[in-house]
């Protein structure tokens, strides 16, 4: 290493494929995760033994997502991020590491606010229906 120049440090062996990885499994579990709420208030427009059957089963389908493969894939990619960035600190002074942190940050806002529309749904609260795109008509304003 020579006098005025800069250490560059190379990023963590294997950081960028598992941060990729994670991003990936994060992505679909989200994506599936958002079907699977679909079904879940369809099945309000089936007969009662059968609605109460594949609701539990819905809400078992969405937990079990939601836990062992979006959170964890989240996880990853969030800790190799960081690995990423304390091996490579000089990428927060650039403007593509700003706006991608920022795709980050709503990322995980939208994965808390799909489990908070797992708990409704769980509870039977939920204000949404299958055959809108927002709030039920029957939902105050």
């Amino acid at each position: 290493m020579t006098l005025g120049r800069p250490c560059h440090r190379r990023p963590i062996s294997g950081s960028k494929p598992c941060t990729s990885s994670g991003v990936v499994v994060w992505f679909a579990g989200l994506f599936y995760l958002v079907r699977l709420f679909i079904y879940h208030v369809e099945a309000d427009s089936l007969e009662e033994p059968v609605r109460a059957a594949f609701k539990a089963q819905y809400a078992l389908m969405e937990q079990r997502l939601a836990n062992i493969i979006t959170t964890p894939g989240m996880v990853v990619a969030v800790l190799m991020a960081v690995g990423l960035l304390i091996a490579q600190p000089l990428w927060l002074k650039q403007g593509w590491m700003h706006a991608k942190l920022a795709v980050v940050l709503a990322l995980l806002a939208y994965h808390w606010f799909c489990y908070r529309l797992m708990g409704h749904l769980r509870q039977g609260t939920c204000a949404w229906s299958g055959g809108n795109c927002g709030p039920s008509m029957n939902s105050p304003p």
